[in-house]
């Protein structure tokens, strides 16, 4: 299981589209360190964990409507608007966004 938070609605210029922030585990000596998250933050998050921006990714929303069918896909609770606001201000920041993601925003 992997965590990824829904950052936009669909956009007027990709209406069929939206962009997923990664979430990961604290693993390792070097991460993104832009946007930390504490055990707790999310009922999900139950280590120190970092969003991952070179993992976040713009995916179609018919491929999240499928996976939610199949049960691929989990939704849980929403972040609360404090974290969100971080997550989305990161993209402004993180010096590790990809080209695509890039585009999209």
């Amino acid at each position: 299981m992997h965590l990824f938070v829904v950052i936009s609605d669909p956009l007027p210029n990709a209406p069929h589209q939206t962009l997923l922030a990664s979430i990961s585990t604290i693993r390792k000596r070097t991460y993104d360190i832009t946007c930390t998250v504490e055990p707790g933050e999310h009922e999900f998050i139950t280590s120190r964990s970092f969003v991952e921006y070179r993992m976040s990714r713009v995916e179609p929303i018919a491929v999240l409507e499928r996976g939610i069918a199949n049960g691929r896909i989990v939704q849980r609770d929403p972040v609360s608007q404090e974290l969100f606001d971080r997550i989305e201000r990161g993209f402004r920041y993180s010096d590790q966004i990809r080209f695509d993601v890039s585009d999209f925003l």
